[in-house]
């Protein structure tokens, strides 16, 4: 089978052999991983979702300045979220000790905790969505373009429909 030259059969050489199975191997390797969409095949179609935006200390006059309708949008990825549907407003409360140290809630004047939900188009995730090449998990903090202004907000909670 092997002749003196070390050719298999006479004609292929096992160094050849190798160098071929190691080239196959990494284009295979490279393939897999430049078609990685974390799960998302390429004839999918994006579905409508719903997320949620929270923040919990926000004056008064950039709270009044978010309505219904305004376009939302990630300001450090451009990504589209579509637009509000709905807005929660209440008011933001402090817990402090009292004088005879009892902790009391209190409301914080001129100050609001705000839920943003705005509907769009992604991929659904486990415990986040994938937008225009871009992840966004349940909890993560982003700044986020709310009609006329960004604000540092958390995601909430991310729904189908």
């Amino acid at each position: 089978m092997i002749d003196e030259k070390g050719k298999l059969f006479g004609y292929v050489s096992l160094i050849d052999i190798f160098v071929v199975v190691v080239i196959i191997t990494i284009v295979v390797f490279g393939a897999m991983q430049l078609g990685n969409t974390g799960g998302i095949g390429v004839l999918e179609t994006p579905q409508p979702l719903t997320m949620s935006f929270i923040i919990e200390n926000l004056e008064t006059f950039t709270a009044d300045s978010i309505s219904i309708g305004d376009p939302v949008f990630g300001v450090q990825t451009g990504v589209d979220f579509g637009h509000i549907v709905d807005i929660q407003r209440r008011p933001t409360i402090e817990y402090h000790s009292n004088n005879q140290g009892v902790l009391v809630a209190s409301e914080l004047p001129n100050h609001y905790q705000i839920i943003i939900t705005a509907a769009f188009s992604g991929f659904p995730m486990q415990n986040g969505v994938w937008v225009m090449g871009h992840t966004f998990l349940v909890g993560e903090t982003i700044i986020l373009g709310a009609g006329p202004t960004n604000i540092f907000m958390n995601i909430h909670e991310i729904r189908k429909g």
